[in-house]
């Protein structure tokens, strides 16, 4: 999935409310993701771990910021810009944020099992 984030602490994304991950984080707002470099072969990446607090965003002052993060990565990317009207009223899809708790990533210096963890 492709998401936007300004500081590492907040990711945002877009998704339909009835997606099955959408459906997920109404029920269970706790989640753990992993974001890993795709773009170098298989075995040479790092991967960063993370747990987050997730939500479908609905306050306007909230949205608003988010859809502006998520816009400029768009834009950043060579994609088209993001406003309001694609995630509020009758669009179809709704803005997300996850909150970021604790982020790890596996250090290859030092046994598998071993985490080094940051708390943001």
């Amino acid at each position: 999935m492709w998401f936007a984030t300004e500081n590492y602490r907040e990711l945002y994304w877009v998704s339909h409310p009835g997606a099955r991950h959408s459906q997920n984080i109404d029920v269970r707002p706790q989640i753990a993701t992993v974001v890993f470099d795709s773009t170098v072969p298989s075995g040479t990446g790092q991967a960063v771990y993370m747990t987050a607090i997730a939500e479908q965003l609905s306050d306007p002052a909230a949205i608003e910021h988010g859809i502006e993060v998520f816009s400029r990565e768009s834009v950043r990317q060579g994609d088209q810009e993001w406003g309001l009207d694609r995630v509020t009223g009758e669009a179809r899809l709704r803005l997300y944020r996850a909150s970021v708790q604790e982020c790890s990533i596996l250090d290859p210096d030092v046994p598998r099992d071993v985490r080094i963890v940051v708390r943001p």
